[in-house]
């Protein structure tokens, strides 16, 4: 009878198991391959990692993490790990009379290990809020050590996340029905370089 109750014991501990991902990883360039074009986005060659029981912070040295060359906000951001949501103010295109940028982020553990991080860029006007488009990261362990990072995204304001890596919706871009990158997926794989 105690025997049974050790092995549920450790399997309850085992099923609430979440990796921590601090730390600095690099791009294996070997291990993940060629980049997919995905609108908006760029993969990271690097992620700064900082994860406590109640939230972690990504930060990639460059703007890859918002789909640009620089970094748009002077902190690292922020992902709450009870789902709640985080925003902060985006500076990258100064102060504009009646338009502010703004960047919100969310994140939840999901089956298998798997972190969820969601980083939206909307915009308020005196007319109401504009949503853009949602970055989605997934990150996980492998056996090997590496960190496995799945990227895609989403417009507006929800998706399922079990249609994350479904074919692509059409878009309306230049006069011609395309497939819509912004929903491309990438998969690459990072190595620990640093505590």
């Amino acid at each position: 009878m105690l025997a049974l109750f050790v092995l549920f014991g450790l399997l309850a501990t085992a099923q609430q198991y979440n990796p921590n991902f601090s730390g600095t990883w690099a791009l294996n360039v070997a291990q993940t391959g060629p980049e997919p074009e995905i609108w908006l986005q760029r993969r990271p060659v690097r992620f700064m990692i900082h994860q406590t029981d109640e939230e972690v912070t990504i930060d990639t040295g460059d703007g890859s993490l918002f789909g640009v060359v620089a970094p748009v906000t002077e902190e690292p951001l922020r992902y709450r790990l009870d789902g709640s949501v985080v925003t902060v103010l985006d500076q990258s295109l100064g102060e504009l009379p009646n338009f502010t940028r703004k960047i919100s982020t969310k994140a939840s553990w999901q089956p298998g290990s798997r972190l969820l991080t969601f980083t939206t860029h909307f915009s308020e006007t005196p007319s109401g809020i504009n949503t853009g488009n949602t970055r989605v990261l997934i990150f996980s362990m492998v056996v090997n050590g590496q960190m496995k990072v799945e990227r895609t995204g989403y417009r507006g304001p929800r998706a399922d996340p079990n249609t994350f890596f479904g074919p692509l919706p059409k878009f309306l871009h230049n006069g011609r029905l395309e497939d819509d990158r912004v929903y491309a997926k990438d998969i690459a794989f990072y190595t620990k370089i640093a505590q």
